[in-house]
């Protein structure tokens, strides 16, 4: 069973080194720091049977709304379950007024697409050349996820 861990700005190297084996850019432990000593912002990091880190999820919260800053799975752990579940305890850890969630999503992302929409979010726009890439820049999708009439978030 995977446990979960609330991740301050101590963990900084662990999550550079996941989001370093699932993104072409990834970001720098400072900028891991830096966001966790934000108010709002917090992250939490899976780990898998063995104790070891498998994923992580980095949300910011602001009065009624969130972001996912970041979510991601070691490629060894993808199609497992893991992103859903974090995104799934994410929310769990927002406060009850929150009742939209965006995520910007790489338009070349497949797999992330499919996650955040079978979670109900929906496409409200685009980012051109948002992403930097070895393959060149790609374009943003800027999705969200909004509580029914007003309610808190939950994913399908």
């Amino acid at each position: 069973m995977a446990t979960l861990v609330r991740a301050g700005p101590a963990h900084a190297a662990v999550l550079t080194a996941l989001h370093d084996s699932a993104f072409d850019s990834a970001w720098k432990e400072d900028a891991f720091r830096t966001l966790l000593a934000l108010p709002g912002v917090f992250a939490l990091i899976v780990l898998d049977s063995s104790e070891q880190p498998a994923g992580l999820v980095m949300m910011r919260e602001t009065v009624d709304e969130a972001e996912v800053l970041t979510l991601c799975t070691r490629p060894d752990r993808r199609r497992s379950g893991l992103a859903r579940r974090l995104l799934r305890e994410a929310f769990r850890s927002l406060d009850n007024s929150v009742t939209r969630c965006f995520v910007e999503v790489a338009e070349d992302n497949a797999a992330a697409r499919a996650l955040y929409e079978s979670a109900g979010y929906r496409t409200v726009g685009v980012r051109a050349g948002y992403y930097e890439t070895d393959r060149g820049r790609i374009d943003a999708l800027v999705m969200v996820l909004e509580g029914a009439n007003g309610n808190q978030l939950q994913i399908a």
